[in-house]
């Protein structure tokens, strides 16, 4: 299945079905993470329910602290 991720094109292994399952190929953790799926925002609640499918646009943010 190919989908876009932060704006690559990503050819994925079929047991690659849900955001949690993308992370894991990934090699990222799901904390302090929130990805976007064409559009909708998703949390962590929702990564192993919601699923993926051929064409889906991913953006998967990772929320950083620090400042001054």
């Amino acid at each position: 299945m190919n989908i876009t991720i932060n704006g690559s094109s990503h050819d994925l292994p079929s047991s690659v079905r849900t955001l949690s399952s993308l992370l894991t190929h990934l090699d990222l953790k799901p904390q302090g993470r929130i990805i976007e799926l064409n559009d909708t925002i998703y949390t962590e609640d929702h990564f192993k329910t919601t699923q993926i499918n051929p064409n889906d646009h991913v953006e998967i943010i990772q929320f950083m602290g620090g400042g001054s």
